[in-house]
């Protein structure tokens, strides 16, 4: 029993040794996206491989940045317009809590706008990593 065990063990560690060497089909997709021969690079360099997967890292957060910002950005405008439009109207109703629902909101917005753009600003640095990876390796 021990000595199956063992050789169970050591094949599965085989096996898993060797499929963490290769991309999967959305690491594959993206590459493709981003116009890179993966498959030539590791013929020729096959330590191209853990470059490869920083440049995958680097995309990942460029995109996720973006599209956090791009969110924040969005809500944000919507908040800072929702304020105003209160802080404007003529209905009836205490000035007060209209004063400060309205600026409130207002503050909010400005407040959402001012995060995206630096979330923004995090993408394209993110961006410009992963281009300059790219442009060390080669891979361009």
């Amino acid at each position: 029993m021990p000595r199956k065990f063992r050789i169970i063990v050591l094949v599965f560690f085989t096996y898993v040794s060797l499929a963490g060497q290769e991309f999967t089909e959305p690491e594959k997709e993206r590459f493709q996206e981003l116009g890179i021969d993966y498959t030539q690079l590791l013929n020729t360099e096959p330590d191209y491989g853990a470059d490869l997967r920083k440049v995958l890292e680097q995309d990942r957060k460029y995109r996720t940045n973006k599209t956090v910002g791009t969110v924040f950005g969005g809500v944000g405008i919507a908040t800072t317009a929702g304020g105003l439009l209160i802080l404007a109207s003529r209905n009836r109703g205490n000035g007060l809590s209209k004063t400060v629902i309205g600026g409130g909101m207002t503050a909010l917005g400005a407040v959402e706008l001012g995060f995206s753009m630096s979330i923004l600003s995090f993408s394209k640095k993110k961006k410009k990593e992963r281009d300059r990876i790219l442009s060390e390796f080669n891979l361009e």
